[in-house]
């Protein structure tokens, strides 16, 4: 659960904003006009999470989750060959969308079934590592972003959505 905060919430949410300046001067936008499309996958992850918790009871964790980091790492490799803003916005709303499915709700209903006692503890244990990897990713997505340009790093960045899912996807 914790490398899933570190990817969806961490990844996708808190290190979003090191690609406003490059990928708006690249695209010649204002950065606000570009940052619509993080404001939009945010808000696409609050309706997706709705809906969560149901979906979760009704359907295999194994399956939501596959479906999740597919739906937000292919998102976010397919914005590395982005040339509109317009297509960001759809993009971003589909990373949002696979975030809501694997991202927060999803991780404290499964840690709610886990823990008995102490699930509060489980649960901040666990969403701390969004803000963990929002802090180790931000300089780190702001290097490669230097080092490779903005459409490479979001390939990088997509490759570690799906590779901090891999232990919950392996994991029975």
């Amino acid at each position: 659960m914790c490398c899933l905060a570190a990817s969806s919430i961490g990844l996708c949410t808190n290190a979003i904003g090191v690609f406003y300046t490059p990928v708006a001067k690249s695209l010649k936008v204002l950065k606000g006009t570009f940052a619509m499309h993080a404001t939009l996958s945010t808000l696409a992850t609050a309706l997706t999470s709705l809906k969560m918790s149901k979906v979760i009871k009704k359907y295999s964790y194994k399956k939501i989750l596959l479906i999740g980091v597919i739906l937000s790492s292919g998102a976010t490799w397919l914005m590395s060959y982005s040339t509109s803003v317009y297509l960001f916005y759809i993009l971003g709303i589909l990373r949002g969308i696979g975030v809501g499915i694997y991202g927060m709700v999803p991780i404290t209903v499964v840690i709610t079934n886990w823990f008995d006692k102490k699930h509060g503890l489980a649960t901040s244990l666990a969403l701390s590592f969004s803000g963990l990897s929002g802090a180790i990713f931000s300089p780190l997505l702001s290097s490669w972003i230097t080092c490779y340009g903005w459409q490479m790093t979001y390939r990088f960045m997509a490759i570690c959505i799906l590779v901090l899912v891999l232990p919950a996807l392996i994991v029975p």
